[in-house]
């Protein structure tokens, strides 16, 4: 019974960590984009990318959605 649990817990952390490289994906093609626009400022993109990509890490943002509006801001 434990070991079925544990394998349960496993998969569950496998789907949330695929889950999360999804999101860091999109996150590269959001920056990607902004910085192809021509007031873009580098600068301040990379910051908001990075604030973005740890809370994206840290759990704080659980869509992609949230991360966009974050990168926005």
């Amino acid at each position: 019974m434990e070991a079925n649990a544990v394998n349960v817990l496993l998969e569950d952390v496998r789907e949330m960590k695929k889950k999360l490289e999804e999101m860091e994906i999109e996150l590269l093609k959001l920056k990607a984009e902004m910085l192809e626009e021509e007031e873009a400022d580098p600068e301040y993109i990379e910051k908001a990318y990075k604030e973005a990509k740890e809370l994206i890490r840290k759990g704080e943002l659980l869509t992609l959605e949230e991360a966009l509006k974050e990168l926005e801001k």
